[in-house]
């Protein structure tokens, strides 16, 4: 699937739904791991590599918070301050209050989300909807953000917010991932180091999803806290 595409298809469906152009738009990729599993969070080594496939989320301000995802195409209102609901909502509660804890001024937006990434198949597709969100609704307020700040923007969204019992991993390879490359990522000290990587990856879909947020992840990861 073009890159292009979820970025097309959000944009056409902010139009459908708000009536409107929105008025910034942001997208990350998701990715794939090849060292590491269970190392993130404990100062190992992994090797990850961004993936073609991406989420793309465009928005504009409002006097509310409004959202819809290409998956249902519904419009729902959400509260930033309000708990968690379980749904996919929550990832965008998560990055609404960790900006607005770090000075980032937002009132309310109207908010449309695609994406090309299978949602529970591992290839880290709540790291690219925090990552692309957090993007997005900075530039909506005036803050163009680093690379640096967004990972850990969308770390804390998902870990602290959330409750995914993740490591900086997949927000770094989201945010850092580049064409033809790989990254190897020394979680302990934080140092990343960008590797060549010509060879071609064929990545099958099983059917079967996954959730970090339970599951053996959840179980070997419980009261471990990134630094």
């Amino acid at each position: 699937m073009p890159t292009t595409a979820p970025l097309r298809q959000a944009t056409s469906l902010f139009q459908e739904r708000f009536a409107s152009r929105p008025a910034v738009a942001a997208s990350a990729p998701g990715r794939i791991n090849i060292l590491g599993e269970h190392t993130d969070y404990n100062g190992g080594p992994v090797l990850p590599f961004a993936i073609e496939r991406r989420t793309a989320v465009v928005a504009a301000p409002a006097t509310d918070w409004l959202a819809v995802s290409a998956v249902d195409g519904l419009v729902v209102s959400f509260n930033p301050a309000a708990p968690n609901s379980g749904t996919w909502g929550d990832y965008l509660r998560g990055v609404v209050r960790v900006l607005q804890r770090g000075g980032v001024s937002i009132q309310g937006a109207e908010v449309a989300v695609a994406s090309s990434i299978p949602v529970g198949a591992g290839l880290s597709s709540s790291a690219a909807l925090c990552l692309a969100a957090a993007k997005a609704l900075a530039l909506m307020a005036g803050r163009k953000l680093t690379a640096e700040a967004l990972i850990e923007l969308a770390w804390l969204a998902e870990h602290d917010e959330v409750g995914v019992p993740c490591g900086r991993m997949d927000q770094t390879v989201v945010a850092l991932g580049t064409r033809g490359s790989a990254i190897l990522f020394e979680t302990g000290t934080g140092k990343v180091v960008s590797v060549p990587m010509t060879e071609r990856i064929w990545v099958f879909e099983t059917g079967v999803a996954h959730h970090l947020a339970d599951g053996e992840y959840a179980r070997h990861s419980a009261g471990v806290r990134p630094k």
